[in-house]
């Protein structure tokens, strides 16, 4: 099973930021962005897939990001551009490596088995494809796997999922998918993100399909936008009434008259263990919130 501590690291907000773009990936290092995704992949034209492989690897070196993830997403690593690469990132030093890969265009978890680079770096997978719906959770019970990422611009086009005049995905046809990959994700303890929210201009639009994801169990979104952060930063964290509720969770269940009971009493309501397993994430969660931040 996988790690039991990847959860514990905030992914509230990853922001796909084009590899191509040297002054996008300088302004990353200033973003409260949780997880900064440099794409090799959907963001590059290909005429530009030198360029941005050069660019990635260049401020991967450089490093300056601070506590924020950097996964690199590469193109498909059947295919010609993504074993390029591969061989580019394989060139660094141990300490340049992304603290993930993301891979995309996965099918089923044999699309999980590429080599090149160290067997101990993470794997994120796109969800993308019907067939990773179908497969999701042999691929989130890959040890490498520790992050699944919805891909709902590609699945709503391969599902025939109606999108609005205003290119808003109809997400109640996603339900089946978007609620699977929460399952699977929980069942082997890994992280699961949203996928993109299109209009970077409706920000109302965007705190919409954060609730909704927040709904479903997702630990965050992806983003496409640094006007979306502050969004999904607020959105996908424990608010204040959450953490004082586990803070009193925990410190009742601490309290040496409660010790040895499954069921407890706590500001009148009837608490049990599964409460309290909750609330510690929920306290672990908003201080490393506040350590990032800091």
């Amino acid at each position: 099973m996988n790690s039991p501590d990847t959860r514990l690291r905030p992914r509230r907000s990853a922001l796909f930021m084009p590899g191509s773009n040297d002054r996008a990936l300088t302004k990353a290092r200033s973003l409260r962005a949780d997880c900064i995704i440099i794409d090799l992949e959907d963001a590059v034209s290909p005429d530009d897939k030198q360029l941005a492989r050069d660019t990635a690897v260049s401020h991967l070196r450089e490093g300056g990001f601070g506590n924020r993830e950097r996964i690199v997403r590469i193109n498909d690593s059947s295919e010609t551009l993504g074993q390029a690469d591969i061989a580019a990132l394989a060139e660094l030093s141990s300490h340049e490596m992304p603290d993930a890969i993301l891979l995309p265009k996965i099918n089923g978890k044999a699309d999980l088995d590429i080599s090149g680079l160290p067997a101990e770096l993470p794997l994120w997978v796109m969800i993308e494809t019907p067939h990773a719906v179908l497969n999701c959770t042999d691929i989130a019970a890959h040890p490498r796997v520790t992050c699944l990422i919805a891909g709902t611009n590609d699945l709503a086009k391969d599902m025939q999922i109606r999108v609005t005049s205003d290119r808003h995905i109809k997400r109640d046809g996603m339900l089946y998918a978007l609620s699977k990959m929460v399952t699977a994700a929980r069942a082997y303890n890994i992280s699961v993100l949203d996928g993109v929210f299109n209009d970077i201009t409706d920000i109302d639009g965007l705190a919409q399909e954060c609730e909704h994801g927040t709904a479903l169990g997702f630990d965050g979104k992806t983003l496409i936008h640094p006007h979306q952060i502050e969004t999904a930063n607020t959105l996908f964290a424990p608010t204040s009434e959450e953490i004082s509720e586990a803070e009193n969770i925990i410190a009742a269940f601490e309290n040496p008259e409660n010790a040895g009971k499954g069921v407890i009493k706590v500001n009148g309501k009837m608490t049990e263990l599964l409460h309290l397993e909750q609330a510690k994430r929920i306290v672990a969660i908003a201080a490393a919130i506040k350590l990032m931040e800091t």
